[in-house]
Parts: C-alpha cells; sequence; structure tokens
C-alpha cells in the first residue's frame, strides 16, 4: 500500500499480488517493448553487421 496516499484516506496499491493482473500484463508489455527498443537502438551496429 502506498502510504503516502493513507495520509489522504486514499488505498493505493504498489503490488498487485501475484497473478497476472489486466495492469500488471499492460506495465509488463511496455516495459518489454522499452527495453528491446533502447537494446537495439544502442547495439543497432552490432546486430547489423554480425
Amino acid at each position: 500500500m502506498d502510504i503516502s496516499a493513507v495520509k489522504y484516506r486514499v488505498r493505493k496499491e504498489i503490488w498487485h499480488g501475484w497473478g497476472w493482473t489486466p495492469e500488471k500484463l499492460n506495465e509488463y508489455e511496455r516495459r518489454k517493448k522499452a527495453s528491446w527498443r533502447r537494446l537495439l537502438e544502442n547495439n543497432w551496429r552490432h546486430f547489423a553487421f554480425s
């Protein structure tokens, strides 16, 4: 639970549990795409000439 949100009596979860909620799955896909994009941007020469 987000402690700073508790001060305002708002329940805000930071961790969504063990399962794959739609929010967690969307966040995973977003981070995966960003990671691949950074990898390819930084190492495109390696992939192009190997």
